[in-house]
């Protein structure tokens, strides 16, 4: 099931943020990420989400719906943030497009078929 918070929390740690960062820098209200988290409330204001997706540099659809990606690579992409040896590697890849990212997780995969 779709978690508002937690796919806004995945988006900043894929940006290298905190939500309550998120939240002074975007001029967002703390409480509403608060009641998202404690589940005091299922979503946010299209307004809201709008002030998040601009700060984040994301598009509006990806805030409020998240990923298209599949639960493998979601799990993949949460190993390797959770690794402090690919830290720098996620880094490098901040600033590429997506379809400069998937060529590259094509090569990858080509290399890892290759072993």
């Amino acid at each position: 099931m779709f978690n508002l918070y937690d796919n806004i929390k995945s988006l900043c740690a894929r940006h290298g943020t905190t939500p309550s960062r998120l939240c002074e820098e975007a001029g967002v209200s703390k409480s509403a990420l608060s009641n998202l988290k404690n589940g005091r409330a299922a979503t946010l204001s299209v307004s809201t989400c709008e002030k998040i997706a601009d700060h984040l540099g994301e598009p509006l659809d990806r805030v409020m719906h998240g990923d298209t990606a599949d639960d493998s690579e979601r799990r993949l992409l949460e190993q390797l943030r959770s690794s402090g040896a690919t830290r720098a590697l996620l880094h490098s890849l901040r600033d590429m497009s997506e379809e400069e990212i998937r060529a590259y997780a094509d090569f990858v995969r080509s290399l890892r078929n290759a072993n």
